[in-house]
């Protein structure tokens, strides 16, 4: 899922820079019909960077809420599901549009509805499915987050947050920015260009880091969940040593010792997503591996199987000796039954 969505974001910064390389052609030559390419690239950007972000986040909440809506189909979120659909008309009447005999669908357009996706709104649609939003905060220690917003910073990004609560961190800020901006250029003809390009690809890139932090979160979340069931979309793996710890500032990698054991077929290292418990925060961080060896010590791309091998990780969180570390295996959710609560 995400994947498609970082192409999308990829394709907005190729629209910025297109417009960049025409304006070096056509700018000294028509100055009107250079800024009105620019109005026009300035609007498809913001809009095409908040819409993609908003159908991100709807995508990610119904497929969480698919993925464990054993666990999340209580009395509460019934009561919930229908407080919700009957509190706005546009909301009620589709509904009841959705009821079938003695059946309440539970849609994605119904459960995941809301108007202007700022901060605030987003943990309100993490909050529908049982997500613990104090938890989102915490995926922020990222360096790559940090990287993107550091330029935002540098680049002077006009803050527009008028009539609002004031920021809890540096991402509701940029966030709530480019929201309250983008409903600007929806609703009125004319605007102020408060972005220039650089500034809209920083933004790019700040959504794109933002998007993969928002998958590792609900990763944690799905994790957190699955451990109180038995099924098969995670596998707690052992840590049987730990042969280097990392460090976070110098950054350095950790090198672990584990074991996958059972029948499988060959699995290539690439093809598993791997989470580690960062103990401080109570989450699970997505880690990247750099390399792989069996245990003879040689670099392999295939996982052994009911063999030792060991892991260069890179973690957002200290992996250290002597203390209890935890490793998982995501895997891929299977095809889910239509979401319907049955009426008696």
């Amino acid at each position: 899922m995400i994947d498609r969505y970082l192409k999308k974001i990829n394709e907005v910064i190729g629209l910025i820079e297109l417009y960049e390389n025409i304006l070096t052609i056509t700018h000294s030559r028509i100055k009107e019909e250079a800024n009105i390419l620019k109005l026009n690239m300035y609007k498809s950007s913001v809009i095409n960077l908040y819409t993609c972000w908003e159908n991100y986040i709807k995508d990610i909440v119904y497929s969480s809420f698919e993925e464990n809506k054993s666990l999340i189909m209580d009395a509460g979120f019934i009561k919930d599901y229908i407080e919700h659909a009957f509190s706005k008309s546009y909301i009620k009447k589709d509904f009841l549009s959705t009821l079938d005999s003695n059946e309440i669908i539970i849609s994605k357009k119904n459960l995941c509805s809301s108007n202007n996706l700022k901060y605030k709104e987003m943990l309100e649609l993490f909050g529908r499915i049982n997500f613990n939003k104090d938890d989102l905060q915490k995926h922020f220690k990222n360096k790559n987050l940090d990287k993107t917003i550091e330029e935002l910073n540098q680049s002077n990004v006009e803050i527009d947050i008028e009539g609002e609560e004031v920021p809890k961190n540096e991402v509701e800020k940029y966030l709530n920015t480019l929201v309250t901006h983008r409903n600007r250029i929806s609703h009125a003809y004319d605007i102020d260009l408060i972005f220039n390009t650089k500034q809209l690809k920083n933004y790019c890139e700040f959504f794109k880091e933002l998007m993969i932090i928002v998958n590792e979160y609900k990763a944690s979340q799905s994790i957190k969940m699955f451990k109180q069931l038995d099924n098969t979309l995670v596998s707690e793996i052992k840590i049987t040593n730990i042969w280097h710890e990392n460090t976070v500032n110098p950054q350095t990698n950790a090198i672990i010792e584990t074991k996958i054991t059972g029948k499988r077929k060959k699995i290539y290292i690439g093809e598993v997503k791997w989470f580690v418990f960062d103990r401080n925060d109570k989450i699970y961080r997505r880690i990247n591996v750099k390399s792989m060896r069996n245990k003879k010590r040689r670099k392999c791309k295939i996982i052994p199987i009911d063999e030792l091998f060991s892991l260069e990780i890179d973690a957002e969180c200290r992996i250290t000796k002597g203390k209890t570390n935890e490793l998982f295996e995501m895997n891929k959710a299977p095809l889910q039954d239509p979401v319907n609560i049955k009426i008696y």
